[in-house]
């Protein structure tokens, strides 16, 4: 038939200018089949990555507190192969909070506020110290929310947009150390969140700059999007944890240093390690004085952490510092001892954790409070957190 022939000649001469294209431009022959190959093998290992490796957007940017969890996701937390806890489910609710749906205000409500210790997506809901005290018999309920790296500013801006809609009576805000890092040192510091913030006409924190944080270049794009860069930058990096260890010069500005140096008596501190700090309370004071005119109260902890004892976060202090040993022993009593004596000439109320976890520590040998690699606190030391929060309401009460 005719309408055949002419079909089988359009598609002989198609293959035969597919060919002379293919001859005439092998640079971008190969590139085309380069690029081919590439795609191939992203969406191979997109297919068959496994799941606990790959970075989930559970914490997504947000111009009102900077970064804040997803609205309604459920996400599960998975172990590093130095701990032993259990794949963690998460459930996020509707304003961004990890648990229920919060019901109508019955009972007076504490809010506890911070960082990933109060996050604690890797220990199951019920054994969180929050949700121990809500099943304690104080007549108290308690909301916990915590992101991970979050500071004093971010969380001065959550306190401030969901004061109305949560009606906290009483706000315990948790400090962590690295709140009081230059931001040389590490990227989600106080210093940090302050240098994006937009600030009302009293000095509260209102909303974040996070488009213009958010700008990257098409290096950075690539880093975060591609499975197969992830999955070569996991492969290097556990090559690089079996290569013998080698020193490495000092750097006031890398985590360990700045561990060590507030850890340190205040005196030794440089002036600018010290404005900083001072900064970073300042944020807590103007936290007080808001809650104040809104006749909440305000209590301030600081997060012990497993470097103080040597038979906690052992996988972890090796990961933080080649020169670290297993056994290393950092207090952070200086920065404690600081932030106590703020807090007492600015007549803040502070609720001292480390004094029993030391107790509990010397009392109990055998029983770890943190995770090995995670370095946050396990679930017991979720159930320390409790007793000491209990005992504290109770006393007041």
């Amino acid at each position: 038939m005719p309408s055949q022939r002419i079909t089988r000649i359009n598609m002989n001469s198609i293959d035969r200018t597919k060919q002379s294209w293919l001859e005439n431009n092998p640079k971008k022959a190969s590139l085309m089949i380069l690029l081919i190959f590439v795609i191939l093998i992203e969406f191979l290992v997109r297919l068959f990555f496994p799941p606990h490796l790959i970075e989930r957007k559970n914490i997504v940017p947000n111009e009102l507190y900077f970064k804040n969890y997803r609205n309604n996701i459920e996400f599960v937390t998975y172990p590093d192969k130095s701990d032993n806890f259990k794949p963690t489910n998460n459930k996020i609710n509707s304003i961004g909070v990890r648990g229920p749906e919060l019901a109508k205000k019955s009972k007076y409500r504490v809010l506890n506020i911070g960082d990933s210790y109060i996050q604690a997506d890797e220990v199951f809901f019920e054994d969180t110290f929050g949700e121990k005290l809500n099943s304690s018999n104080l007549d108290i309920e308690f909301v916990s929310h915590g992101i991970a790296s979050w500071s004093p500013t971010p969380e001065f801006s959550w306190i401030y947009h969901n004061v109305d809609e949560i009606k906290y009576d009483e706000v315990n805000i948790f400090l962590c150390i690295n709140d009081f890092f230059r931001k040389g040192a590490y990227v989600n510091v106080d210093e940090f969140y302050r240098t994006y913030a937009n600030y009302s006409e009293i000095g509260i924190p209102v909303s974040y700059d996070v488009a213009s944080f958010q700008k990257k270049t098409i290096r950075e794009i690539v880093k975060e999007k591609s499975y197969i860069y992830k999955l070569m930058s996991f492969a290097k990096s556990k090559v690089i944890s079996a290569l013998p260890k080698s020193n490495t010069p000092y750097d006031k500005f890398n985590v360990p240093n700045q561990i060590m140096m507030l850890s340190d008596d205040s005196e030794t501190w440089d002036h600018e390690l010290e404005n900083n700090v001072l900064e970073t309370l300042e944020v807590v004071k103007k936290i007080g004085v808001f809650l104040k005119h809104k006749n909440i109260k305000l209590n301030v902890l600081f997060v012990p952490m497993g470097l103080a004892w040597e038979d906690e976060f052992k996988s972890g202090k090796q990961a933080l510092s080649d020169d670290w040993e297993r056994t290393t022993i950092i207090s952070q009593k200086g920065i404690e001892l600081f932030t106590k004596e703020y807090l007492k000439n600015h007549k803040l109320n502070y609720i001292d954790l480390s004094k029993e976890f030391y107790l509990y520590k010397k009392e109990n040998k055998n029983v770890t409070l943190f995770y090995d690699m995670d370095g946050h606190w396990n679930k017991n030391g979720h159930f320390l957190v409790y007793e000491i929060l209990d005992d504290h309401y109770k006393g007041i009460r």
